[in-house]
């Protein structure tokens, strides 16, 4: 260790060294090698007493303790411009180390990330959606896959959007559409609620997807024997031409039932009827004649 000797500036090493009476020039950028060796900026020496040398040199490192920051300070060989060389550690840099390396000043932080300089290093605060050391990375908000029922995520900046399948609505598309709120069945039908769809099941009489047909009775030609048929709701009506009866017409009146022929043989035909009359009877109604 130094030990200091005179001036401010000047200390003492002691070293073995030659016997008495012994001299040890020392010119300035000499190294002191042995138990101590260090640079300097000039210095003396001379004998103490036997087998001893007192080194004074100059050190102005120890003197003035000029480097900051932890930095080491080491006396220059050559002392001009400047008697010492200060080691910087990282982060800090001017002839003292007196500077705090700005990182910031390279704007490292993207996408709008604030950046705060620190000793040898800087921190970015992301904006919400951003992560990574840089802010470089757009967050996945769809990595949780958060739509539902087979819908589309489309990540956004600190968002996501949900493009829905036909038939469901809503931020995740949670929703399923009722297709049965503006109420589509006609005709007292009754709605159930598909996805994208509806289903109506119709009353007696209507068909059709909303039940908007009234289904014709008379489509299949009920009526027999040329009557003619209405279509009415889930129902239909035969108008029967003479001589027919039924509710499809398909009866033939007998008018030989109320047995018209009073002497003779009826004969049924189509809304009327011949007499066939005995022997010794006339006309269209045959009554016994009685001869007194």
């Amino acid at each position: 260790m130094p030990i200091p000797f005179g001036g401010g500036a000047q200390f003492q090493y002691i070293m073995s060294f030659g016997g008495t009476g012994s001299t040890l020039n020392i010119d300035s950028g000499d190294t002191l090698v042995g138990s101590v060796g260090v640079p300097f900026a000039g210095g003396s020496a001379a004998n103490d007493d036997a087998n001893t040398v007192i080194i004074r040199i100059n050190d102005y490192c120890y003197s003035y303790l000029p480097c900051t920051n932890g930095a080491t300070c080491r006396n220059n060989i050559n002392p001009d411009p400047i008697p010492y060389l200060c080691v910087c550690l990282p982060g800090y840099s001017g002839v003292n180390c007196q500077t705090n390396i700005n990182e910031c000043a390279s704007s490292p932080c993207q996408n709008g990330g604030t950046c705060t300089d620190q000793i040898n290093k800087y921190v970015c605060t992301c904006p919400p959606g951003y992560s990574g050391l840089q802010c470089q990375t757009n967050i996945n908000e769809c990595a949780s896959a958060p739509c539902r029922n087979s819908a589309t995520c489309i990540d956004l900046v600190n968002r996501f959007n949900c493009s829905c399948v036909a038939g469901f609505v809503g931020v995740l598309c949670q929703t399923n559409v009722n297709e049965c709120q503006s109420s589509p069945c006609t005709n007292g039908g009754s709605c159930s609620d598909l996805v994208n769809s509806f289903s109506c099941t119709c009353v007696a009489g209507y068909s059709g997807t909303r039940c908007q047909t009234n289904i014709n009775e008379c489509a299949s030609n009920p009526c027999q024997f040329g009557a003619t048929c209405t279509d009415y709701l889930n129902s239909y009506f035969c108008t029967c031409r003479p001589g027919y009866s039924g509710q499809n017409c398909e009866i033939d009146i007998d008018e030989c039932f109320s047995v018209p022929c009073v002497e003779g043989t009826c004969h049924d035909q189509v809304n009327g009827y011949t007499c066939q009359c005995n022997p010794g009877y006339t006309g269209v109604l045959w009554y016994r004649l009685f001869l007194f």
